[in-house]
């Protein structure tokens, strides 16, 4: 392991100063990046001239200039708008929808144990005690109280009470 050795401090840049790989590879990086940057500066200019100096069709090149430029952020849009935001099949809207009712219960069972054991509340243990004991139709209640508290009633629809 070289860590076990010790701190080697600039040893190993020096090695590497020593290294003719490292001279070959760096200057073929440098040759490779020069001559990219100028021939995309050369070409370019050259294209921009040609099209400053044509009389017809000039805004057509300018469009086929600038489209890839302008549809990337365009097609990443609409891809966002479509699988993402989406009502029926979105995932943000999935998440939203899962978070909501998991925010729901969590909601819903803090208010139950904390009404229930504690007792700050005697109207929720009045109606557990109304129901003859039946905790599933006093949850049913609970929920609808809860519903009605955030207005959530045009969004869920609980059924009729069946207990």
């Amino acid at each position: 392991m070289p860590f076990t050795n010790g701190f080697v401090g600039f040893e190993n840049y020096r090695m590497l100063l020593q290294d003719e790989r490292f001279w070959s590879s760096l200057l073929i990086s440098l040759i490779y990046t020069g001559s990219t940057v100028l021939l995309q500066v050369v070409i370019g200019l050259a294209l921009a001239l040609l099209v400053m100096n044509m009389k017809r069709g000039q805004g057509w090149f300018r469009l086929i200039a600038i489209l890839p430029v302008v549809l990337s952020p365009a097609v990443v849009g609409m891809i966002w708008r479509t699988f993402m935001l989406s009502p029926e099949f979105g995932i943000i809207d999935f998440l939203n929808y899962w978070l909501f009712l998991i925010i729901l219960v969590l909601y819903i069972t803090y208010q139950f144990f904390n009404n229930i054991f504690q007792s700050n509340h005697p109207c929720c243990t009045t109606k557990l005690i109304q129901n003859n004991g039946n905790l599933y139709a006093f949850l049913f209640e609970f929920c609808h109280q809860v519903v009605d508290l955030f207005g959530f009633g045009n969004k869920i629809r609980l059924a009729d009470n069946v207990f």
